[in-house]
């Protein structure tokens, strides 16, 4: 029997190993999941995520200030930073929370700045599901 990995919702904040260029290993930190559930982290057992940390010693364009960490399950004011990395659900460790409403706006307007270029769209609710399978 196939053992799956449990699947994560857009704007669940986990923990898990965020991988860094200049040092082997990388660091376990709290992450924003951005992918769908129902049509990408699903079907291929994998998330899209953006990394969160305190940000005390540096900044990026599109640095989001997360208003409530208490509530996302943080231990500390963070921000989310839209460094992108798709990993596999089973290296997650756990879910902490999830993103609030207005957080979750801002996320949407840091992405869209990213892909502004990119022909995004919203697919109709007469577009069956097969459409957006592999």
């Amino acid at each position: 029997m196939t053992k799956h990995s449990p699947t994560y919702r857009t704007f669940d904040i986990v923990l898990a190993p965020f991988p860094f260029f200049d040092s082997p290993g990388g660091k376990i930190r709290p992450c924003l999941v951005l992918s769908s559930h129902d049509y990408f982290n699903k079907l291929v057992n994998q998330c899209t995520i953006a990394m969160i940390t305190s940000a005390k010693n540096s900044s990026w364009p599109y640095d989001i200030k997360i208003s409530d960490p208490l509530r996302c399950g943080l231990a500390k004011p963070c921000v989310i930073r839209l460094r992108l990395l798709t990993i596999p659900n089973n290296i997650v460790l756990k879910p902490l929370g999830k993103l609030s409403s207005s957080d979750r706006l801002r996320v949407q307007e840091g992405l869209q700045k990213i892909f502004h270029d990119l022909p995004l769209f919203t697919p109709s609710p007469v577009q069956s599901i097969k459409e957006f399978q592999p």
